[in-house]
């Protein structure tokens, strides 16, 4: 759960969509592994059903949904597809037998492809007492040894995918689940999926070993696989770069797709795949550094924090603008108008020097400063008028 909000902070941060004045929704996180599925999107108002969590960062709060699904991996699900057909071949009684070990074709495995698998998830489906145990399966250190072979039918195994997908097809515990009504892959406690979501990590792994953008559709990952099937083995795993996991792709294709559609209802237009480079590392990192920056501006923040109506808030602005005003015009002149006296300033001089010599005093400010008047001076300009 942890790693599913720290995913979260890290996809958003990326996309830009954080902070406070951003005016972009978030995005639901859907990051994939190899064991399970981890689910994050964001609700309008907090949830109290244990998958909330209450997201602070910095002056922004965020209420989430947070799930993680054990087993929805992409190993996982593989693994869970042999047991399903285990499962089959135990209620049906058709064993096939090859030197005393269980042989086992699979839909979603190339013809010509033969190999010894572990499946760990057949030591559940086998507890039970059921024909395959009393040493017909070889139990190993890592789970039940068979021998898988290759026996392509792509519709076979798209309908493998879904029940791969469907919780109550392997789970046990409770009735089958149809898939067109309800999120087949969510229990009843669990939350559906709402928003638009980013799907990365291992839907990332699929698009790029078909060689798909992110512009590419689900209907374009669901021809690839089944193109990528239909050849023999031994040209489909030297059509692709040498890697982990090859015989798995044909299986991965529809199930991913099954995964969106019937597991968690997200329709193609709401999902958007993205690169697996975004760590929740990065989240962690991003919310201890919103600690600290919601530390340091706690008072500010109650203060912004507080409901102000647009006309009150113009209304301040204008009275500091005038009180700014007023702050400057103190600066420039000390004394107000209104303590002015109304007189103008009276110098004595006995010499026209005095006057001229107190005419050319530069004034502090640029401004010109009064003309010293008194009885002989005002006889002289009579005088020369």
């Amino acid at each position: 759960m942890e790693e599913a909000y720290y995913g979260w902070l890290a996809l958003n941060y990326h996309r830009g969509v954080m902070g406070s004045l951003s005016t972009k929704g978030t995005f639901g996180s859907l990051d994939l592994g190899g064991s399970s599925l981890q689910v994050t999107f964001e609700t309008e108002k907090p949830v109290y059903d244990g998958t909330g969590i209450n997201l602070s960062l910095g002056m922004v709060s965020h209420h989430l949904s947070a799930y993680s699904l054990p087993g929805y991996g992409l190993n996982d699900a593989f693994d869970k597809s042999v047991a399903q057909l285990i499962k089959k071949i135990t209620i049906n009684g058709k064993i096939a037998l090859t030197g005393g070990a269980v042989v086992l074709p699979h839909p979603c495995l190339q013809s010509g492809y033969k190999e010894i698998y572990f499946c760990t998830q057949c030591l559940t489906v086998n507890s039970g007492g059921s024909p395959l145990t009393g040493g017909i399966l070889e139990k190993g250190a890592s789970g039940l040894s068979v021998t898988l072979v290759g026996a392509p039918q792509w519709e076979e195994c798209s309908a493998l995918a879904k029940q791969v997908v469907n919780k109550s097809e392997w789970s046990g515990l409770g009735p089958a689940i149809d898939c067109k009504l309800l999120p087949c892959a969510l229990g009843d406690s669990l939350p559906k999926p709402l928003g638009k979501f980013y799907a990365t990590s291992g839907f990332f792994v699929v698009f790029r070993f078909f060689n798909l953008t992110s512009k590419a559709s689900l209907n374009d990952v669901f021809q690839r696989g089944q193109e990528f099937c239909e050849k023999p083995w031994a040209v489909a795993k030297t059509s692709v770069a040498p890697q982990p996991f090859i015989e798995q792709y044909c299986f991965r294709a529809p199930y991913i797709i099954s995964l969106l559609r019937d597991g968690l209802h997200i329709r193609d237009r709401e999902v958007f795949v993205g690169s697996g480079s975004i760590t929740w590392t990065l989240g962690v990192g991003l919310l201890e550094a919103g600690k600290a920056f919601s530390t340091r501006i706690e008072l500010p923040y109650r203060v912004l924090n507080t409901d102000i109506s647009p006309s009150i808030l113009l209304l301040l602005l204008l009275m500091s603008v005038i009180v700014l005003c007023c702050a400057v015009s103190c600066a420039n002149f000390p004394t107000a108008r209104f303590l002015r006296r109304f007189y103008l300033p009276q110098f004595r001089r006995n010499s026209a020097t005095a006057t001229a010599s107190s005419m050319v005093i530069p004034s502090p400010f640029g401004l010109p400063r009064w003309i010293p008047l008194n009885s002989d001076a005002t006889k002289s300009h009579r005088c020369w008028s």
